[in-house]
């Protein structure tokens, strides 16, 4: 009777699962059947694909969900080909032929928040996909970004080592990065962004990583000034498949992975788990550790309703250096110092100073189709992050009495909901609401043997934050594309609790920041004839005062100090952009180029303040900020099925409304003005491929501390050439072992990113085995 029971049971659920399909072939341009394209299928408003591979006969199926169309991607995981269309109804006897193609990726859906095809988007964006990440043998997110125009990375040492990266010449803080569209950050740094937790983002397991420039506050919120970061994850889907690999060499760096996906059926899942150990770093005691995990999954109850989740973890440990810093008793010229050894001190061992990290972000979701044309997904997300740092009295410079040690633990929960409309062919209509509470908590301990005169610290926040955005996209049979967006936030200030610092805060008024309202534009219009798109965005972002910045509190040698402000009012930015893609050759080349202008209006800022209620001599505070404009010229050539070229330009002028430096620069620090890139892949076989990268920027300009003041020190912008190659052994129709390797600044050029000394020439080599 149970076994009949539960026949029954299964039966009615996968009866209740039964819903539409799509079929084809796929092919090369001479007919021949591909075997291993990947295929995804997203139906409107959906984040997140179905997905498979075809079989030995070029042959797919795919189950999807009712909706009012949908969108087809596929493309080879070696060779370069891909292409995409627009289904208005499922079908099941598609014929789809790949060609060499600029764009191998031609979905995105960070840039309007849902699935969208790139010629339907108005917002300047690249995308990095995992095939090209493989090619490269990149091992961390942000080195692997370096070469996006618009984009900048600076690397303060060797792995593990400080990162920031910078969106059109404005601040770390003003780019945001996101996972599958929750926001990535640390609300217990000094900013509230994710500046903290960037030297340990690593390749893990993303399907892509997209880049988009330009504000998107209004669909993703604070920090989204400049742009937005969104790693992908890989949703899994096709029969079961999967790698494991391990790589060594130098700088005592030991990498291993494992991970597998599948799922043909109603659950798709993958999962990933990586180790990386470097032993000896730059100078030989710059040991780093990182361990992080990232797996998705989503089950489809039946044809209307799933259920997803993802989780994303990292767990590092490095040992850093003391930075740079000016030399003391030297005669500095007037104006611009030279950034050269006769001037400054690069970084320095500090053996007695730690950092530890450890983030888990989890998320579970519920997406449900009412209609073919309505779909609401309800989703929550928790960023817990917890990082320290200890620094003891040995080493050279500034150091502490005994052990200083701060510990930082932050938590950010999100419950975003978002009912998508599309309420003709060619309209879609999207609500979505957003709950938000971070909390910031802070402990310092100076470790003083005598626990009397020992120095403590404890501060706790938690601010919870209401925010409801709408976006309605417009198309015309004329091939205009208009999306009109805006969104307002409020945000709620609990008590906060003090420990060590009350006498400070207690003077004053602890209220919540104001209300923020963001409106966002775009257009695109694509002339199929000439293969020539238009595209202009404008918009306003605003990033909100960090709960350090508010409440943020400093112990140095016992020495306790005051920074934050209360009542401290939100950055706000002006952003505009324009520019022209450009397809030739039967979409075998793509040129684009793009216009922009940003001005902050206003800014929070640090340094010496007026007496007021707190009694703090320095802190932060509000101010007025600059402005960033330049051009971004990129060319995208497939011209033949074994060789693929990208190169970019970027052009930046940056002006401080107010002087940085001593001696009146206004140019932003740490910005090179001018950048260059080219990263190249050639196929000599299908089984063998060699990549070359090289970057190139201008001088920059580095602040660094003299008797008098700060002084603007010139450094020579880094050029740097790498090349990775891979070869591929097939074992049987399912296995394959590969044999990889990757040279890194292959010319051994001595270069100091901003006075840190970064790697001369070193390399990796290892193996891989697919199946």
């Amino acid at each position: 009777m149970n076994t009949r029971i539960f026949l029954i049971f299964a039966s009615a659920l996968s009866l209740a699962a039964a819903g539409p399909q799509m079929a084809g072939r796929i092919e090369d341009s001479q007919g021949k059947a591909i075997a291993g394209a990947r295929v995804r299928v997203y139906p409107a408003g959906a984040q997140s694909p179905t997905t498979t591979t075809s079989d030995k006969f070029g042959s797919f199926t795919l189950d999807v969900r009712e909706a009012s169309s949908y969108l087809l991607s596929a493309e080879t995981n070696n060779l370069s080909l891909a292409t995409s269309l627009r289904l208005e109804a499922p079908a099941t006897d598609l014929v789809i032929r790949l060609e060499p193609n600029a764009q191998r990726t031609s979905i995105v859906v960070t840039a309007d928040a849902v699935a969208t095809s790139i010629d339907d988007s108005g917002k300047a964006f690249d995308v990095l996909d995992k095939e090209s990440l493989s090619r490269r043998n990149e091992i961390f997110v942000l080195e692997s970004l370096r070469n996006t125009p618009g984009m900048q990375v600076q690397q303060l040492g060797g792995p593990g080592a400080t990162a920031r990266i910078v969106s059109r010449g404005l601040r770390t803080a003003d780019t945001s990065i996101l996972i599958d569209g929750f926001r990535y950050r640390d609300t217990t740094s000094t900013q509230g962004d994710a500046g903290g937790l960037l030297p340990d983002l690593l390749i893990v397991n993303p399907d892509r990583l997209e880049a988009c420039r330009g504000s998107e506050s209004t669909l993703y919120g604070t920090h989204a000034i400049g742009g937005v970061v969104n790693i992908v994850s890989d949703s899994g889907g096709g029969p079961l498949h999967g790698q494991v690999e391990f790589e060594g060499g130098g700088l005592g760096l030991l990498r291993g992975l494992a991970k597998a996906s599948g799922g043909e059926g109603r659950f798709q899942w993958s999962g990933a788990l990586i180790h990386l150990n470097v032993l000896d770093g730059i100078d030989g005691t710059d040991r780093y550790r990182n361990t992080g995990t990232q797996a998705f999954g989503r089950f489809a109850l039946n044809s209307k309703t799933s259920f997803s989740s993802r989780l994303f973890t990292t767990e590092a440990f490095s040992q850093y250096n003391s930075g740079p810093g000016a030399k003391f008793g030297v005669a500095f010229p007037a104006g611009v110092i030279p950034g050269t050894l006769d001037f400054y001190n690069p970084q320095v061992n500090d053996p007695d100073a730690r950092r530890a990290t450890r983030t888990i972000m989890g998320m579970v979701g519920l997406d449900h189709q009412f209609t073919s044309k309505l779909n609401l997904r309800v989703q929550y997300n928790r960023l817990y992050s917890n990082r320290y740092d200890a620094n003891g009295p040995a080493g050279t410079g500034f150091q502490a009495r005994f052990r200083d040690y701060n510990q930082f633990q932050g938590s950010l929960d999100t419950v975003a909901t978002r009912l998508n409309y599309s309420w003709g062919k060619r309209q879609n209509l999207l609500f979505g609401h957003e709950f938000e509470s971070e909390h910031f908590y802070n402990f310092g301990d100076d470790s003083n043997p005598n626990a009397a005169a020992r120095s403590t610290r404890k501060v706790g926040v938690t601010q919870r934050s209401n925010a409801f955005y709408v976006q309605q996209q417009f198309r015309f049979f004329t091939g205009l594309i208009v999306n009109l967006s805006g969104r307002v936030q409020d945000f709620s200030l609990r008590q906060p609790n003090f420990y060590g610092a009350a006498a400070f805060f207690e003077k004053g008024d602890l209220s919540s920041p104001p209300r923020a309202y963001t409106g966002d534009a775009s257009l695109a219009y694509m002339i199929a004839r000439s293969g020539t798109k238009l595209r202009a965005h404008v918009g306003n972002a605003y990033r909100a005062p960090s709960l350090y910045e508010r409440f943020g509190t400093s112990l140095f040698s016992g020495r306790y100090s005051i920074y934050g402000d209360p009542n401290l009012r939100p950055d706000r930015a002006l952003s505009m952009d324009f520019g022209v893609d450009q397809y030739l050759a039967a979409n075998k080349v793509k040129i684009a180029a793009t216009y922009f202008y940003t001005r902050l209006q206003q800014v929070v800022g640090f340094g010496p303040v007026a007496r007021e209620p707190y009694g703090r001599t320095s802190g932060y505070y509000n101010t007025g900020g600059g402005l960033a404009r330049g051009v971004e010229i990129s060319a995208t050539l497939q011209p033949t099925r074994k060789l693929s070229i990208q190169t970019a330009y970027t052009y930046v002028g940056t002006l401080e409304r107010r002087p940085i430096f001593l001696t009146g620069e206004l140019q932003s620090q740490r910005v090179f003005p001018k950048t260059f890139s080219l990263t190249s892949t050639y196929f000599f076989t299908s089984n063998f491929d060699v990549s070359f990268d090289y970057f190139h920027a201008s001088s920059y300009l580095v602040p660094f501390f003299v008797s008098t003041g700060s002084r603007a020190f010139r450094f020579e912008g880094p050029r740097k050439a790498d090349i990775a190659t891979r070869y591929r052994i097939p074992v049987k129709d399912r296995y394959t072992l590969e044999l990889f390797g990757r040279l890194e600044n292959i010319a051994d050029r001595t270069y100091y990113e901003a006075g840190y000394q970064t790697p001369g020439i070193w390399g990796t080599a290892g193996v891989r085995w697919r199946f």
